[in-house]
């Protein structure tokens, strides 16, 4: 007798936790969301990496062409190579805030800042 009322006991919780997760199931629609998959290729560059994007669709990444690492900005299908002044072939982007302020990194040798 003990050991049947433990077994109530313990599939009682586990009985909760389905007829819950069932509420949300069936209260809860789905939300279908359409997205549109763009290319993004930058001229004459052998890989592009996009990494950032802020609310202007303003798009920043990284490219590599036979010079080296580049970071770019696409404004609306235009872009612009972003090199580090003096170390050229070494810079990334990495993000792009709603000012148009980008983030990345640059390197010199092995160091980078």
């Amino acid at each position: 007798m003990i050991r049947f009322r433990s077994r109530i006991l313990w599939s009682l919780p586990a009985l909760v936790l389905v007829a819950i997760g069932a509420l949300f199931a069936v209260a809860l629609p789905a939300i279908a969301v359409d997205y549109t998959f763009t290319t993004i290729d930058v001229p004459s560059a052998g890989t592009t990496d996009a990494h950032g994007v802020n609310n202007a669709h303003e798009i920043v990444g990284i490219i590599t062409d036979s010079t080296g690492i580049h970071g770019f900005l696409d404004t609306a299908g235009n872009f612009t190579t972003i090199d580090f002044p003096g170390i050229p072939g070494n810079t990334a982007a990495f993000g792009i805030n709603s000012a148009g302020q980008i983030v990345g990194s640059f390197g010199a040798g092995t160091a980078c800042r």
